[in-house]
């Protein structure tokens, strides 16, 4: 019985921390969205919000050519903004900028040049 309740607790214990970690981000480190894949599977984009010193936070969007692990290339693609925002709302403007670049500006493309 001993073997039953260890077998199942950890998992529990372990999915309440990470929920716990996406509901209440950690407010000095980045934080980031989901991949956005375009149309043909070769580009993807996530989305990322950084802190700045004076409490308002940027943006910045990664993007990943390749299908699989052993031929990703990453590139970054900062974003200058006119306006800083809050950490809220410049995840939520980061990734309305990454899903449109996936499935709008580079829908059917392939992969950047090298």
């Amino acid at each position: 019985m001993n073997t039953f309740i260890q077998r199942h607790v950890t998992p529990l214990t372990s999915g309440v921390y990470s929920l716990l970690e996406r509901l209440l981000p950690a407010r000095e480190e980045s934080i980031h969205g989901e991949w956005i894949t375009n149309q043909t599977g070769q580009l993807s984009y996530r989305a990322y919000a950084f802190p700045l010193g004076d409490g308002t936070w940027d943006i910045a969007v990664l993007s990943r050519s390749g299908r699989t692990s052993s031929d990703y290339r990453y590139k970054w693609c900062r974003i200058a903004l006119k306006d800083r925002y809050r950490r809220t709302r410049a995840l939520r403007e980061a990734n309305r900028l990454a899903e449109q670049l996936a499935t709008l500006r580079y829908r059917f493309s392939v992969g950047f040049a090298k």
